[in-house]
C-alpha cells in the first residue's frame, strides 16, 4: 500500500495565523475550567471527522492537556465512517487515524449505516446520521473506559439548530441551541 502523505482537514485554507485564535484558546480554556468540561481523572473521546472544525479541537484538546499536565494517552480520537461517500469517506477515516498518531493519541473508528435507518424508521439522512453517530460515539466511549465525549460545533451550526427547530414547529421554549455540556 502507498503511504499517503498527510493532507490538510477538508475545507481548510493555507495555514496563516489566526489574531483571534489565542483569545478564543483562553475562553476556551476558561470554560473547560468553570464547568469540569475535561476530567482531570479519567479519559475522553473526542469526535473527529477528519473536517477543520473536528481536527482543530483535537489539536487543541492535546495542547490543553499538555499545557495542564494530563496524559495524552487519556484522549481517544474517535471517527465515526458513515460510508456515504465511497473511497472519500474511506480517506476521511484514514487522514484521521494519522492525525491521531501524529497527535500520539489513541484511535477508535466505528462504521455506521445511516441509510438503512432511514430507511427503517422514516427519519432524515441527516437526523439518522446524527443518531446513529452519537451512539456509536458513546459505544466508544464505553469500550475505552471514557467519561466524556466531546464534539465541534460552531456558531453556524447553533443558527442551523435553531432554524430547525423552529421549521419543526418549536414554540418559544423550544427555540434554543445545542446544550454546551450534557
Amino acid at each position: 500500500m502507498a503511504t499517503r502523505s498527510p493532507r490538510a482537514p477538508r475545507g481548510s485554507k493555507a495555514a496563516r495565523p489566526n489574531p483571534r485564535d489565542e483569545r478564543l484558546e483562553l475562553h476556551a480554556e476558561r470554560l473547560i475550567s468553570a464547568h469540569e468540561l475535561i476530567p482531570r481523572e479519567g479519559s475522553l473521546v473526542v469526535g473527529v471527522s477528519g473536517g477543520p472544525d473536528s481536527v482543530a479541537l483535537l489539536d487543541f484538546l492535546v495542547g490543553y492537556r499538555t499545557r495542564h499536565g494530563i496524559p495524552q494517552g487519556d484522549l481517544v480520537a474517535g471517527h465515526v465512517n458513515h460510508g456515504l461517500r465511497g473511497e472519500e469517506s474511506e480517506e476521511d477515516a484514514a487522514f484521521v487515524e494519522e492525525v491521531a498518531g501524529r497527535l500520539r493519541v489513541r484511535f477508535m473508528t466505528s462504521r455506521i449505516d445511516p441509510v438503512a435507518r432511514q430507511r427503517e424508521r422514516g427519519e432524515s439522512l441527516e437526523e439518522a446520521a446524527r443518531k446513529l453517530r452519537y451512539a456509536a460515539l458513546r459505544r466508544m466511549a464505553v469500550a475505552a473506559g471514557c467519561s466524556r465525549v466531546a464534539v465541534a460545533h460552531t456558531a453556524d451550526d447553533q443558527a442551523e439548530t435553531i432554524l430547525l427547530r423552529l421549521i419543526r414547529g418549536a414554540g418559544i421554549t423550544g427555540l434554543s441551541g445545542m446544550r454546551g455540556a450534557a
